[in-house]
């Protein structure tokens, strides 16, 4: 039917119509390419759009008010918000540095493992795999540990090993690890290379020494993984410049991980309230509501005015931002931000004029080698009224 279509149009008009056909499908294949993403920032703002780019130091996103270019630094998450199906999860694959990656095939050859995944065939060095488990033990749902024949090994290995089904039972063979094909695992032995029948093998383990995990946490389809350095262009998402997963798996990015500390998880080193109604504060059930509060968020903090808040700043913090937001529907608060006792930030905010009712930002507060941070919230220059102020997501960066 489609073809006497178009032999009704003439050749022409067909053209015409491959034309349009193929500019559809160019389309269709860049929003693939293009997946749409939401982009958590320390501060607490949200970005939403498609994903452009990702380089070691920046986020490019095309966004509704147009192209953004986003310091890594100060990105809490990127997250995919297209459905991308299920992955295969006939095997796993276990790395040196905790990485798990599920896949329907793999392949060694040389120093290169090939993992076939939805979506295309991840690649990556050899030396980074601990382990492959073809999971006939146990269900893919309980692949988050370690497999279960792993816990029979003993500690002080000197060998790879190649874990082979007699039957009911496992049987480990001290070996070399020469490579996997479609059919067998071939290893050395005894000055020997023999090719063990795939479907014999149950796992496999290299001899290899733990690596540490890098600081960002990525979540593909199919697995996850630490890294250290990362980038995405519509070709590839790459790890630590040396695996290569294909670019339409990413799910989300933990830019957090290990390098934000939020004020709402620290412990308050030393407090003090004083409400406008001192004697309030000497009442017990009175003057737990004068004191900073947590959020239903988990990051932000309401902070009432006439107190002052005292952080130790964790070891190895580079800069110190939030966002300040006002607490009160009447009434202005101000905020004075310190490091070590000298004043690096203050503001008002929520008061009667257009200026200050807006969210601030307090920038970047260097924390370099700082001991101590404190915040003091007061009324503003409309008096004893309202005063309540935002911390939106206070954070220490490293």
């Amino acid at each position: 039917m489609y073809s006497l279509f178009i032999m009704r149009l003439g050749l022409k008009k067909a053209s015409l119509l491959v034309l349009i056909l193929s500019w559809i499908g160019s389309l269709q294949a860049e929003q693939t390419l293009a997946p749409n993403v939401r982009v958590e920032m320390a501060a607490g703002a949200v970005i939403n759009g498609r994903l452009v780019s990702i380089t070691k130091d920046t986020v490019c996103v095309d966004a509704d008010s147009g192209v953004k270019e986003l310091d890594t630094s100060i990105i809490r998450t990127v997250a995919c918000n297209d459905d991308l199906g299920k992955p295969q999860e006939k095997l796993i694959v276990v790395g040196t540095n905790g990485m798990r990656l599920f896949g329907a095939r793999v392949l060694v050859q040389g120093d290169t493992v090939s993992l076939d995944q939805v979506g295309g065939v991840l690649t990556l060095p050899v030396k980074r795999v601990r382990l492959i488990d073809w999971m006939r033990l146990v269900k893919p749902t309980r692949a988050e540990s370690d497999p279960e024949w792993l816990q029979d090994l003993p500690s002080d290995l000197g060998s790879d090993i190649v874990m082979i089904s007699k039957g009911d039972e496992l049987q480990s063979v001290a070996c070399a690890i020469r490579d996997i094909t479609a059919d067998a695992v071939r290893v050395s032995l005894d000055g020997d290379v023999i090719p063990v029948k795939k479907d014999r093998v149950t796992g496999v383990l290299w001899l290899r020494e733990p690596m540490e995990p890098g600081g960002i946490i990525v979540e593909v389809l199919g697995g996850v993984l630490s890294a250290s350095d990362l980038e995405w262009t519509p070709d590839a998402l790459v790890v630590d410049k040396e695996i290569r997963i294909p670019a339409a798996n990413l799910k989300s990015i933990d830019y957090a991980s290990g390098r934000m500390t939020f004020l709402s998880v620290l412990p308050v080193e030393r407090i003090s309230a004083e409400p406008f109604f001192g004697s309030l504060n000497k009442v017990d059930s009175l003057a737990k509501a004068f004191r900073p509060r947590v959020l239903d968020s988990g990051r932000d903090l309401m902070v009432r005015p006439r107190t002052e808040a005292v952080w130790k700043v964790p070891v190895g913090s580079r800069v110190f931002t939030s966002a300040i937001a006002p607490g009160s529907l009447v009434g202005g608060g101000r905020v004075v931000i310190s490091v070590d006792g000298n004043e690096v930030f203050r503001a008002t905010i929520g008061d009667t004029s257009s200026e200050v009712n807006k969210e601030v930002s307090v920038g970047e507060i260097p924390v370099s080698g700082a001991r101590r941070l404190s915040v003091v919230v007061d009324y503003g220059d409309s008096g004893p009224v309202g005063g309540v102020v935002i911390l939106k997501a206070p954070v220490f960066m490293k």
